[in-house]
């Protein structure tokens, strides 16, 4: 009863304090527009940005508010990012709606506290044509290459005709273009991951990783085409990973297939989402009156910024491990007796129940996978698997799954950043002793140049001055780049703080009349030490399967709230940080 009170008193004195206040609000807070709008009209400077995610999106328009000349090259016919390209059966969101949203463009319609693939995508092409970023896009343009030299980068890229079904490139009919800066939008999780199974291609059914749903109609498996209803409905069908993908697409093509093998290779901790739509009067709410979105937005924030601390290897993760075990006995268990089912609740509770550290590997939210696994054609197989045929899947132990489809839900080469792009770097001030300590083998090149090349440099795993900057690479810049990525909030705050400071860096060239920046050695290594040493205290270094690491090292996480990186972001030095030229 008392929060009930105190909630509606603190709504009323927002009704009040809307019209006066709100602007003044939006603009002294962290989730505030944080961006810079400073107008230069810089018809000298030309910016490149890669991919229209939700990245490529927020720097275009930001460039856009600056008055400074861009261009976005995307890969495919249409924006969206990995919100385009992931249309499988019940994909949604894992962060709330309110807060997995542009701050300067809040959405007060969301239906659901969690959202779905479709209506993301619809949001971001509302906020695409609101602010007429279309007319800065060039569709179906794939970069392949991009060399910086004598101040500037050259990009080489593949521009694919719609018209034609086969489009075959070599190094000759590539196009090039001219940029100054690029900003890569590409993040993490843009290119499918599908393992090396032997005799993989001698399956003659249907195969396709989750990222690539047969289906490009409807995310549902309600509404198939003539050409792809027969790609699971009654069909027996595999599915391989345990992942996000597999935890959405499991409810969702359980009832609709004839038997369901998932092959688990490590099982995830799961918690409850307690997803649910929004009342009508509520949306009516946000809509009449910002300043309440903004504030459930904060809430939601701070909500969610506490869930970092669980992460810390401490008596605090264990109570999380064992809130996350609760939930999935009580879940099984419960699932197990409604049902009357035959199964045997102590063996699916044995090969569901995670052994590992909790957040060491992705933690997943859901409402119903559990309550899937009970079904009788839902099976989990744990050996690993030896090889595939032409009718289906053979384990290690010898056993055989004859099935119609195999589905990848293998997730992404995510510690393989800019991939497949190959970027080199001439750069005049590198010499010697600076490839020496960085370790790095360098070649000479026309006037005493050096050629240096990024997948060398990130030989032993991705790295950037607060996951934006390399050094040697000047002028480029990455959003969603390595180690900023969350296992508890929203990755839009990042890129939005990361386009802040990517702003403060083009102010600071623009107003010195630089021709390019390049983030100096010490400052980029004394960043790497202390990334390193707070993984140490985090469960995202423990011995544990996952796509965080390469190899051993963290390359995807940041080892900080996000609070604690916004402040870096803004108390952060141009002058002294950077080179400039």
């Amino acid at each position: 009863m008392f929060y009930t009170l105190l909630f509606i008193f603190v709504i009323i004195i927002l009704l009040f304090l809307n019209k006066r206040y709100y602007k003044y609000l939006i603009n002294s807070i962290p989730l505030k527009k944080p961006l810079q709008n400073v107008k230069h009209n810089n018809n000298k400077l030309h910016v490149t940005i890669i991919g229209t995610g939700f990245s490529g999106i927020c720097a275009g328009i930001k460039l856009k508010e600056m008055g400074i000349p861009f261009t976005i090259f995307e890969k495919s016919n249409s924006i969206g990012g990995t919100w385009r390209e992931n249309i499988y059966p019940g994909c949604e969101c894992d962060v709330p709606s309110h807060l997995y949203c542009f701050s300067f463009e809040m959405n007060p319609d969301w239906s659901r506290k969690w959202s779905g693939q479709l209506e993301i995508l619809n949001y971001l092409q509302n906020v695409v044509d609101k602010y007429q970023l279309k007319e800065n896009i060039k569709f179906n343009c794939e970069i392949t290459n991009a060399h910086f030299k004598n101040g500037e980068w050259t990009l080489q890229y593949k521009q694919f005709d719609t018209t034609n079904t086969i489009n075959n490139f070599t190094k000759n009919n590539l196009k090039e273009f001219k940029t100054n800066i690029i900003i890569s939008g590409v993040g993490q999780l843009s290119q499918p991951n599908i393992p090396s199974f032997k005799d993989i291609n001698s399956f003659n059914g249907i195969s396709f990783h989750s990222a690539q749903w047969k289906n490009k109609i409807n995310n549902t498996v309600d509404n198939y085409n003539e050409e792809n209803k027969d790609t699971i409905l009654n069909k027996k069908v595999a599915i391989i990973g345990t992942g996000a993908s597999t935890i959405q697409i499991v409810p969702s093509i359980c009832e609709k297939v004839k038997t369901l093998f998932i092959f688990q290779r490590s099982p995830p901790f799961l918690i409850t989402k307690g997803n649910y739509n929004y009342f009508n009067w509520i949306k009516i709410l946000f809509k009449k009156f910002p300043l309440i979105t903004l504030f459930y937005r904060y809430f939601l924030f701070l909500k969610q910024e506490i869930l970092f601390i669980f992460f810390y290897k401490s008596f605090l993760n264990t109570i999380i491990k064992f809130y996350s075990l609760f939930f999935m006995k009580i879940n099984l268990n419960t699932n197990l007796k409604n049902k009357n089912l035959n199964k045997n609740l102590k063996n699916l509770t044995e090969i569901v129940i995670p052994k590992d550290t909790f957040g060491c590997k992705r933690a997943l939210l859901t409402d119903n996978y559990l309550s899937s696994l009970t079904k009788e054609n839902v099976h989990i197989i744990t050996d690993s698997i030896d090889r595939m045929n032409s009718n289906g899947i053979i384990t290690k132990k010898g056993e055989h799954f004859n099935v119609d489809t195999i589905i990848y839900a293998t997730g992404f080469k995510a510690t393989q950043f800019l991939f497949p792009m190959k970027i080199t770097s001439d750069y005049l001030l590198l010499n010697k002793k600076d490839c020496n300590k960085q370790q790095v083998d360098c070649k000479e090149e026309n006037n005493d140049n050096k050629t240096i090349e990024l997948n060398e440099f990130w030989k032993d795993g991705a790295t950037a001055y607060l996951g934006t900057t390399i050094p040697n690479f000047p002028n480029l810049f990455l959003l969603y780049g390595p180690n900023t990525n969350l296992g508890h909030s929203s990755i839009v705050f990042i890129i939005e703080c990361q386009m802040d400071y990517i702003l403060k860096c083009l102010n600071y060239l623009i107003e010195n009349n630089f021709k390019y920046l390049n983030v100096k050695d010490e400052i980029y290594l004394n960043y790497q030490n202390f990334i390193e040493k707070r993984l140490k205290n985090l469960v995202f270094s423990d011995d544990c399967d996952s796509w965080y690491k390469n190899g051993k090292k963290v390359v995807n996480n940041l080892p900080m709230s996000t609070l604690e990186y916004w402040f870096l972001l803004k108390k952060s030095n141009i002058e002294k940080e950077y080179i400039g030229v």
